[in-house]
């Protein structure tokens, strides 16, 4: 008798904002735990900090983290009533508008993963490209940044970077 049976309009909402609050902790929580598995990854005795494997394994573990929290939420808006086919077809519709809008940045993240997967520097590395040289302070997935012979920080898109002829007087 001292319970609360809520129903009608107040339970569907309540239901709802339970199941829409539990969606995105469930995402966040996918990607939160990636990002963990890959410092523990990283963490291992064989990796160094600033070493290409431990930057390629954060890149790919956020990859698998959006994409992770992506199919999660598909899922959970399955699970609401919102028709997956109308909403998978918008986002094919949104990711070309975005990679268009975009395209730049996807240009110096596909750099990034040639510049990861070729290895031609290192991070401390002294390197010599056209415009300028520097020792290689940071490998990011969108830019590297070098520090130059006077103290300047240039930050190069890898983009650029990978199209460029670099030599590495390091080796």
């Amino acid at each position: 008798l001292d319970q609360i049976s809520p129903s009608g309009r107040f339970f569907h909402v309540t239901q709802l904002v339970t199941l829409v609050i539990a969606i995105g902790a469930v995402a966040w929580l996918a990607r939160l735990v990636l990002g963990f598995l890959a410092e523990w990854i990283i963490a291992k005795p064989g990796f160094a900090e600033h070493d290409y494997d431990s930057h390629l394994v954060r890149l790919v573990a956020r990859v698998f983290g959006v994409l992770a929290a992506a199919g999660v939420v598909i899922y959970g808006a399955g699970e609401l009533g919102v028709p997956l086919l109308g909403l998978v077809a918008g986002m094919g519709v949104g990711g070309i508008a975005l990679a268009l809008a975009a395209q730049s940045t996807v240009e110096n993240l596909f750099g990034g993963v040639s510049i990861f997967a070729d290895r031609p520097f290192r991070v401390g590395d002294f390197i010599i490209y056209p415009g300028g040289r520097g020792v290689v302070e940071a490998i990011g997935p969108r830019s590297t940044r070098l520090r130059a012979d006077d103290g300047m920080q240039i930050t190069v898109p890898n983009a650029d970077l990978a199209k460029m002829q670099v030599t590495n007087k390091t080796c």
